[in-house]
């Protein structure tokens, strides 16, 4: 995190060296015929533009900054007053920043200079960016007097979450009527708004029903089966003196296949019955989760693999009939959709805003400075 402040000071040497009205018009312009304390005086004026065609000729000479408060605007003009006065304020972020704002009123960065016509340059040269998709990356807000924002590094919106939108970058609302901000993008320059993030895919559906059944089995019992299926079937008791051909009485008797010779005074029978039964299908698969926006987090990872594309769907579930070995699958689910590049939307998602301005002009724009939409407020 690196912001620094330079200004362009003037007769900075002290109190005890003079100043001459030539070394004051050299440092402020001005006439070379006829120096005037007047030309000299702090100019107020709530339209000037010093660095426009008629910059040379606009008198009084001193910008209106809160270092140059000592200098009068009309009367009991001093040359003292002008020692340590400024022309210029800038301020360069530089190394990487995480959502900056300003307002008009801001003094710690810009010591309440932002809505006074001093000329005044915001540099980024490193890096500001958003880590969340509600906050802008860089914002400005107000009164903004002769400001020129220069950007020859990044700026960078966050990337969206899954069924979210992307984040934006810069947000510039200048409420100043008689000055516009002068957004300047070098070649190398990015304001990039977030991607948006994909959306889930959907579920898969269930398989088809299946034709299965179930075996039961009633007690036994002393009647035939009649039309269940007989398992057993064993004599009851042994009558006296019974023979069977070459056989004793109850020998060789096959209880499952009802064979041999029966001697007994009635039967015993198991049976089994058979019920027809459908049972579910197999159960579908879940949907895959959609893949993230680009921004800054995940910024150096192409678009085309994680976290950008969405995760597949679960495979389906199989459900079977043990009795007959019919069996049914659940269908997978689908892919969950690709999260968008820088600042473009996915699958009913949209990209962020790179630019939202009002008294702003925009200079640099490209398809490589600037991605996402421009959005006038």
């Amino acid at each position: 995190m690196a912001i620094s402040k330079t200004k362009t000071s003037h007769f900075t040497s002290g109190a005890g060296n003079p100043i001459s009205f030539s070394e004051i018009r050299t440092e402020y312009g001005g006439s070379t015929n006829n120096i005037k304390a007047s030309t000299y005086l702090r100019n107020t004026g709530d339209d000037v533009d010093w660095d426009g065609l008629n910059a040379s000729s606009i008198s009084p000479r001193i910008p209106d900054a809160t270092e140059n408060s000592d200098v009068t605007s009309n009367n009991d003009w001093t040359v003292n007053s002008l020692r340590d006065t400024i022309s210029k304020y800038v301020v360069t972020q530089s190394s990487e920043n995480t959502k900056l704002g300003y307002s008009a009123s801001d003094s710690s960065t810009w010591n309440s200079n932002l809505s006074k016509n001093v000329p005044k340059d915001f540099n980024v040269n490193g890096t500001v960016k958003s880590d969340t998709t509600s906050d802008d990356a860089l914002v400005f807000d107000g009164d903004l007097y002769n400001l020129d924002i220069n950007v020859s590094g990044a700026i960078y919106g966050g990337g969206g979450a899954k069924d979210s939108d992307g984040g934006d970058a810069l947000y510039v609302n200048n409420t100043y009527t008689q000055s516009n901000v002068k957004l300047k993008i070098n070649s190398n320059g990015k304001i990039w708004a977030g991607g948006g993030g994909g959306t889930d895919g959907t579920d898969g559906t269930d398989g088809s029903s299946l034709s299965c059944y179930v075996f039961n089995f009633p007690p036994a019992q002393s009647n035939p089966c009649g039309d269940l299926t007989t398992l057993t079937q064993n004599p009851n008791g042994v009558r006296s003196r019974c023979r069977g051909g070459s056989y004793r009485a109850s020998q060789s008797w096959n209880q499952f296949n009802r064979t041999g010779y029966h001697c007994g005074n009635g039967n015993t029978f198991t049976c089994r019955g058979r019920t027809n039964t459908t049972v579910t299908g197999g159960p579908k698969g879940n949907k895959g989760e959609g893949g993230l926006g680009r921004g800054f987090a995940n910024r150096n990872a192409d678009i085309t693999v994680s976290p950008h594309i969405g995760n597949p769907g679960n495979s389906g579930n199989t459900n079977v009939c043990n009795q007959n070995g019919n069996s049914s699958t659940g269908n997978s689910g689908n892919k969950g959709n690709r999260g968008g590049d820088w600042g473009q939307g996915s699958t009913n998602t949209s990209g962020g805003k790179a630019i939202q301005k009002k008294g702003v002009q925009v200079f640099g724009k490209s398809s490589n400075t600037v991605k996402g939409s421009i959005i006038d407020i």
